[in-house]
């Protein structure tokens, strides 16, 4: 009912509909969405897309999506969003293929890359990953993975040997529950 209301009240605010729409997609609620209308804007194919996801009906879902991944008129962010969307949605097998097709996300920013690195490493493409998941160090995250101030410098890997009469820091970047397991 809420939604109706802004949408009433703001039928033509673009930022309206988009935080409705996104609101609509974090809830899996494809009414609102089809409240918040679809079928306009540069990321129509995306939010069309994901009402068909939504409604059941994922072969047209698959063909919206990916019809925004090929279109270069829409903005590179909107195509990303496309491209997660999918990722959520292909069989693991899948993802490794579905991610290599698009490796101009990779270049756009840090952010973008440490995701699509998770994506690989949950696929089991552990090649392709983990050098992608690497950087979470330069992402706008990096304040939860590392104290303010701490030094990229000498965050590679060991080498055999190399701690020998030395001292060392480890810091936990993971949750209290991810140290607990694996500590």
């Amino acid at each position: 009912a809420w939604a109706a209301q802004l949408l009433r009240r703001w039928p033509h605010g673009v930022a309206v509909l988009e935080a409705v729409r996104a609101l609509a997609w974090q809830l899996q609620d494809p009414v609102l969405l089809g409240q918040a209308g679809s079928d306009f804007g540069p990321a129509a194919l995306l939010w069309q897309g994901r009402q068909r996801w939504l409604l059941g009906d994922q072969p047209a879902a698959e063909e919206l999506l990916r019809r925004c991944l090929a279109d270069g008129s829409i903005p590179l962010a909107v195509q990303y969003q496309a491209l997660q969307t999918l990722v959520g949605q292909v069989l693991p097998q899948q993802v490794e293929k579905l991610l290599a097709a698009f490796p101009q996300f990779l270049r756009v920013s840090p952010d973008w890359a440490w995701s699509m690195g998770r994506h690989y490493l949950a696929a089991g493409a552990w090649a392709q990953g983990w050098p992608l998941y690497e950087q979470r160090y330069l992402s706008s995250d990096r304040a939860q993975i590392l104290p303010p101030g701490f030094p990229l410098r000498g965050l590679g890997q060991l080498q055999p040997g190399a701690l020998v009469g030395r001292h060392v820091l480890i810091y936990g970047e993971q949750g209290i529950g991810d140290m607990l397991m694996f500590g």
